[in-house]
């Protein structure tokens, strides 16, 4: 499965699919299956999360490194056009895969 990225200061899963398709993990919604669209031409790069075809969260994400991005969470509509201190922030950490032991 591709990237899957973790909140460590809240329960909060991403697990980015494919090129539109994200699952959302949280201790309070369980799993949840939605569709993303990015913008990669843009800075601050925009994400925005659909269920359905329902807008239901628009995104900055930035890049720390390989293993490290903030995402900040806004309201349909709210976004602006920069980061802010304010807003849902979260910085999420690229989960380790965990070893596979073969026991012969």
């Amino acid at each position: 499965m591709g990237s899957k990225l973790k909140d460590t200061t809240r329960y909060e899963k991403f697990t980015f699919v494919d090129t539109s398709t994200l699952y959302i993990q949280t201790s309070t919604q369980g799993l949840n299956k939605l569709r993303y669209t990015i913008d990669f031409k843009k800075q601050p790069i925009p994400l925005d999360i659909y269920y359905q075809d329902k807008l239901i969260k628009q995104c900055f994400i930035g890049f720390y490194n390989r293993d490290a991005i903030r995402l900040e969470h806004f309201e349909p509509n709210k976004r602006g056009d920069h980061f802010t201190v304010f807003g849902g922030n979260a910085h999420l950490y690229r989960e380790k895969e965990k070893a596979v032991v073969n026991k012969q």
